[in-house]
């Protein structure tokens, strides 16, 4: 099922690269890994805001993420690599079994922080980033995902 829907994913950013050239646009399109491992989105609707989204799966958990971001563009310089700081607020859902109750709901509030890097002769943007949650429904806890990933952007 997953080598199915990254095929797909390759084959439209193949076509849509293609048809635009090597220029940049406000839409990131990728993968993530950990968690969630999946796909994950970036829409830029200023140069240092966007609205990211994550859909992943992990071992019979499915779980969506939204997070509105403010980028601190070149905040650490190493050597000729500009490295951006992003912080966001958000919200988090996941669905998952356990081993008492078949299907359980999380819904949280989320506080992620990151670290990006965005290569410039080609439109990619890679990602490392914590983040803090607190689940409000279901049950009261404190969690932190982690997620490593990448972005072409169209």
């Amino acid at each position: 099922m997953l080598s199915r829907i990254l095929s797909v994913w390759i084959v439209v950013f193949a076509c849509l690269h293609a048809s635009k050239g090597w220029a940049a646009g406000p839409f990131g399109f990728g993968l993530v890994l950990a968690h969630p491992t999946g796909l994950t989105g970036n829409y830029f609707f200023e140069r240092d805001q966007s609205i990211a989204m994550a859909l992943g799966w992990n071992r019979g958990d499915f779980r969506i993420h939204g997070d509105r971001l403010w980028y601190h563009r070149g905040l650490f310089q190493v050597d000729t690599l500009s490295i951006d700081v992003y912080l966001g607020l958000g919200l988090r859902w996941l669905q998952f079994e356990n081993r008492y109750i078949k299907d359980e709901t999380e819904i949280g509030i989320r506080g992620p922080i990151g670290l990006s890097y965005t290569f410039r002769k080609i439109p990619l943007q890679l990602f490392g980033e914590l983040g803090p949650a607190i689940v409000l429904v279901d049950s009261s806890s404190f969690v932190i995902d982690v997620a490593l990933g990448g972005r072409y952007y169209l």
